[in-house]
This record gives structure tokens, C-alpha cells and sequence, in this order.
């Protein structure tokens, strides 16, 4: 009956297994995107310290950076309850 039910349910364990997967891929380029991101805010810090960006276009870049960290930690979190119910 045990391998009756292995032979049943395999599909199902292969598709969820799929989707570990590209979830798993999908959060490490989050996260590179992230590292991305804040080096270019650390050197775009540096040249506004440095003399090199005006105040007006540190302002803007860094507006630009700090909402697309935004909108990727808004993203992590919506798929998290989504990753908890195909879980159960």
C-alpha cells in the first residue's frame, strides 16, 4: 500500500519540489539585488562626500535607491504567508 500511495503522491512531491527551488533561486537574487543596491547607496554616499554629486542629484539617486530597497522588502514579504500555505 506504502509504494501504491509513493506512486500516487510522487508527481505532487516533484512539482513541490519545483517550486522549493525557484522560490529558493528567486530569494538569492533578492538578496544580490540587495547587496547590489546598497554598495551603489555606499558609493553614491562617498561621492557625495567627496564633492564629486551635487546635493540635488545625491537627493534624487538616493531616493531612487531607497525605493527599490522598498519595493524588494515589500516584495520577500508578500511571498512569505503564500510559501507558509503551500506548506500546510
Amino acid at each position: 500500500m506504502l509504494l501504491i500511495d509513493d506512486l500516487i503522491l510522487a508527481p505532487g512531491k516533484f512539482v513541490f519540489w519545483i517550486l522549493r527551488q525557484v522560490h529558493a533561486a528567486a530569494k538569492e537574487e533578492m538578496g544580490h539585488e540587495t547587496e547590489r543596491l546598497m554598495a551603489e547607496l555606499s558609493e553614491l554616499h562617498q561621492r557625495f562626500e567627496s564633492g564629486t554629486l551635487s546635493e540635488r542629484e545625491f537627493d534624487l539617486r538616493e531616493r531612487d535607491i531607497l525605493d527599490h530597497l522598498d519595493e524588494l522588502k515589500a516584495g520577500g514579504t508578500d511571498s512569505e504567508p503564500m510559501d507558509s500555505e503551500h506548506t500546510a
